[in-house]
């Protein structure tokens, strides 16, 4: 019974130490984590936000060349038809939109889709100012129709999405 006791007498407080310590280095270690896990997060962010603002700044300009007084400065309309015309600037529409797609990476998908809304709102005033006047037409006419039909909009697609960016480059700024 003495010898048991004597172990106990050395046991308990070894065990006592060891618990002691594994706390301890559990404690220091949990912080060691968090402190790294902060740091990429810190490093992430700063390489990360010059990108997202970049891509939200190539958006930006990319809705405002899409606009229809935007679009019909870029084109000469000596000799063209109003069916030409169309295909050049629906051409236009796409080449601008392939050139900023990779974007889409950095953006918010709420972004993204008022972006896509208004390319499509755009193609779609371009078919439906076409419409409006026959193929053969002269190419004035179809700009004419479309700055019309674009400034008797209230909100379009366009200055909704880049409300929505602001708001979200605003909110970035801010966090």
């Amino acid at each position: 019974m003495e010898i048991f006791l004597e172990i106990l007498r050395y046991t308990i407080p070894s065990v006592v130490m060891l618990a002691g310590v594994y706390f301890v280095i559990d404690k220091i270690y949990r912080q060691e984590s968090k402190r790294r896990d902060f740091e990429i997060f810190k490093m992430q962010k700063d390489h990360v936000l010059p990108l997202r603002l970049q891509a939200y700044e190539r958006m930006s300009l990319f809705l405002q060349r899409i606009k229809p007084e935007s679009m019909l400065t870029r084109f000469s309309f000596d000799r063209l038809t109003a069916q030409q015309l169309q295909q050049m600037l629906l051409q236009a529409v796409r080449d601008e939109f392939e050139h900023n797609a990779g974007q889409q990476v950095y953006v918010s998908h709420a972004v993204w889709g008022l972006v896509l809304n208004s390319r499509e709102s755009i193609c779609q005033l371009i078919n439906m100012a076409a419409a409006k006047c026959g193929p053969g037409a002269p190419a004035m006419e179809l700009a004419s129709n479309m700055l019309e039909m674009f400034a008797f909009s209230d909100e379009t697609p366009i200055d909704l999405a880049m409300a929505r960016m602001r708001r979200e480059i605003i909110g970035e700024q801010n966090a």
